[in-house]
């Protein structure tokens, strides 16, 4: 297992003493969440990630965090799936335990507030790791087996994270989901693992607990590549979850995505994946056709609006649905008719889900700004118009500033100016 001890020490600076007082209540009332939560609760005992905590030890235990439980996707014979949430909001105040203070964060001796988050890679830079410098052929994909689970918490700070459910409170000795602290170490985890696993020929992105293989190797040789990461996640503590890896390929499902390396057959491409892009033809379809599922359109259109990242052409027409979601009087009343043409014009042309999106354009639309750009492109405007000012930026005059001689100018040629 993942020691979470092994991070930076908790700064010994004074905090103001807490002792939290009350009995929290969990959230869900509804008799099948509750059955839910019940069972999720067996199995994390079973696990070990949940120990009973003694009634001796209640006085000097923080007070229990709410449980919650949220829908997953139906497993493959179509039956529900939920998932446990813990809300640990408390654990970043320090409380006083009848003994002594003790500090927020994870462990006695660790601050997750001191931990720098590791850097995730961006929708861009997945795009422009199928461009090179060496583009891969295949991809293969990694999922972390049980998640924040593999990393677990010191026994000394059981009694700063405890639940509570049908009179028994449990210590958790892993961390959880709804922990602010859990993302932050399982990305630093998977962040360190990226950068020790890779190999000549062999590239690693980590996203909390997915990891994306490419390489440029032949298939024998990256099947073997992909077992040796495999073997070492194993004996690290962080093994991967057979059902939600994938070996390697030309094209692959990855964080929402459907990533395709170029070949002979056509360039690198994104978009997003397979499930999601039927769910959203599906919502878009029905607004279209004036009939739409106000709960399915808001979380397609939140969907769309994180790939858009990769596509802004395609953001007006998620602003028009979005105003006529806002705007519509009521759950029953007709949508403004912008939001029909939006959802058609997604449905024809939006790059990512009608079509594929090129890597090199997604790469390009999310670069920073040139530092050293060629062209400077000024505008203003008024009641009457606008004008524009097209500046080469290569060359390098005397020109006048104001109708007066100025200093030298970096753009001294006008190429284009005008108004309408």
């Amino acid at each position: 297992m993942v020691s979470a001890t092994s991070f930076r020490p908790f700064p010994q600076t004074p905090v103001e003493t807490r002792r939290p007082l009350g009995t929290s209540h969990n959230y869900p009332t509804d008799p099948a969440e509750v059955r839910a939560l019940e069972g999720l609760i067996a199995a994390e005992v079973r696990q070990g990630w949940l120990v009973r905590l003694p009634d001796s030890a209640l006085p000097v235990a923080r007070k229990p965090a709410p449980l919650n439980v949220v829908p997953k996707a139906p497993d493959a014979h179509g039956r529900p799936r939920w998932r446990m949430i813990t809300d640990d909001t408390q654990a970043r105040q320090p409380f006083f335990d009848g003994h002594s203070v003790r500090p927020a964060g994870v462990n006695a001796s660790v601050a997750s507030t001191e931990l720098a988050y590791p850097g995730t890679p961006s929708l861009g830079r997945v795009a422009a790791m199928l461009l090179g410098p060496h583009p891969p052929t295949m991809l293969a994909t990694l999922d972390v087996s049980s998640g924040f689970k593999r990393i677990r918490l010191a026994a000394a700070s059981g009694t700063l994270f405890t639940v509570r459910f049908k009179g028994t409170t449990y210590i958790s000795s892993a961390c959880s989901m709804g922990g602010r602290h859990s993302s932050t170490y399982m990305n630093s985890c998977t962040a360190a693992l990226a950068q020790a696993l890779e190999s000549p020929g062999v590239r690693l992105l980590s996203f909390c607990d997915d990891l994306l293989v490419s390489t440029d190797l032949p298939l024998h040789r990256a099947t073997s590549e992909l077992a040796r990461i495999r073997e070492a996640m194993v004996r690290l503590g962080l093994p991967p979850q057979a059902e939600k890896s994938s070996p390697p390929a030309r094209s692959v499902e990855w964080v929402g995505l459907r990533l395709t390396t170029g070949n002979d057959r056509g360039p690198a491409h994104v978009r997003m994946k397979d499930g999601a892009v039927v769910d959203l033809v599906s919502a878009l379809t029905a607004a279209a056709n004036g009939d739409p599922d106000r709960d399915q359109l808001a979380k397609v259109v939140g969907r769309i609006t994180w790939f858009s990242t990769l596509c802004k052409p395609i953001r007006p027409l998620l602003r028009d649905i979005r105003r006529a979601l806002a705007d519509s009087p009521d759950r029953t009343s007709a949508l403004d008719p912008s939001a029909a043409a939006a959802a058609r014009a997604l449905l024809t042309w939006a790059p990512g889900i009608a079509r594929p999106l090129p890597a090199t354009f997604a790469a390009r639309a999310t670069m920073a700004p040139d530092p050293f750009p060629a062209m400077l492109v000024v505008t203003d405007a008024s009641a009457h118009g606008f004008g524009i000012a097209v500046f080469d930026l290569r060359r390098t005059t005397n020109a006048l500033v104001d109708g007066a001689p100025g200093a030298v100018s970096a753009s001294a040629s006008i190429a284009a100016a005008g108004t309408t």
